[in-house]
């Protein structure tokens, strides 16, 4: 079945914590053809990765596959990954905590 349209969601929002996690579930996600993610790092942040991944389902309770991660380099900075799709339920989560600030992670799936 052909989707239209693309969906953007803020996922994270002014977060710090190890393994926060945000996600967008398999049904807004099914058939879209690429993804992407923006990881947004606060003006006083000092380290953090955040780890986008998928699974069959959002409720997905063993291991979640890594798609690729978005890593501090400097505060104030936007770091951007795009994969090829189509994937299930996809999230992001802060691998490595947020140092001093927070980050806010949006994630888009398009046809």
């Amino acid at each position: 079945m052909a989707t239209t349209g693309a969906i953007f969601e803020k996922v994270i929002a002014a977060q710090s914590a190890l393994n926060t996690t945000g996600g967008i579930g398999a049904g807004k996600t099914s058939g879209r053809l690429a993804i992407a993610a923006y990881a947004v790092f606060s003006a006083t942040t000092t380290a953090g990765v955040v780890t986008i991944e998928t699974a069959p389902n959002a409720e997905w309770a063993g291991t979640w596959a890594s798609i690729g991660t978005l890593t501090w380099t400097v505060a104030n900075d936007v770091k951007y990954l795009r994969a090829d799709g189509p994937v299930g339920a996809i999230r992001a989560r802060i691998s490595t905590a947020i140092g001093v600030g927070t980050v806010d992670v949006y994630l888009l799936a398009c046809d």
